[in-house]
């Protein structure tokens, strides 16, 4: 991408001298640019009608956008592998110690189903029958947040839950939370007849 400003002479020595030199422009405005320094000057011949025009040539390096846009993607990407090993760890191993690492001290709770900071999720956990199981569905990254879809079976509940969690991370760590949860519907119970999770319904003991 080429910004042009001309400075000293007037519109139509400029003009004049593009036309003139137009084809030495253009083969200098689509050679790469340096790595060193993406900007360069170009003077103008001079004209009859005044002195010579200094032309400002400035070229956004394309390669510089592709790295940060790689870098990002790469931050995204590191992002949910830390939601769902933390996930892993807490939810499925019950590794309370290696999830302190995960999970910041002055974590922020916004579910309603949860007691406030670490203490509270890691409580909650704590008092779950030991057959709680989580499965991590789509997860999706913007930024600083990821937002993860999944299942929890095996909590003593009569049916499974399905959560759509939301977490912020800051400096490699889970430091807020958000999530919208629904009993997952049988097929029998469902009007759509899709299967909120997964590729199949849950089949329900009907004591």
């Amino acid at each position: 991408m080429t910004a042009v400003r001309a400075e000293g002479g007037n519109a139509e020595a400029v003009q004049a001298n593009l036309a003139t030199d137009a084809g030495t422009l253009l083969s200098r405005l689509l050679s790469p640019p340096s790595r060193e320094d993406s900007t360069f000057w170009w003077q103008m011949p001079a004209s009859e009608k005044g002195a010579p025009s200094k032309i400002t040539m400035k070229r956004f390096r394309t390669d510089s956008l592709e790295q940060r846009s790689n870098m990002e993607n790469t931050i995204q990407q590191k992002n949910k592998n830390l939601v769902l090993e933390a996930f892993d760890t807490l939810f499925n191993k019950r590794d309370y110690a290696k999830a302190e690492t995960f999970w910041s001290p002055h974590y922020i709770q916004h579910s309603a189903h949860i007691e406030p900071g670490r203490e509270g999720l890691f409580n909650l956990i704590r008092s779950i029958p030991a057959t709680l199981k989580y499965e991590p569905g789509v997860i999706v990254a913007d930024g600083d947040f990821v937002m993860l879809h999944g299942r929890f079976s095996g909590m003593g509940l009569p049916v499974n839950w399905i959560a759509a969690d939301i977490l912020r991370i800051e400096n490699g760590i889970l430091v807020e939370h958000w999530d919208v949860i629904q009993d997952e519907a049988s097929e029998e119970q469902s009007k759509s007849k899709a299967p909120m999770f997964g590729a199949s319904f849950p089949v329900y003991s009907k004591a």
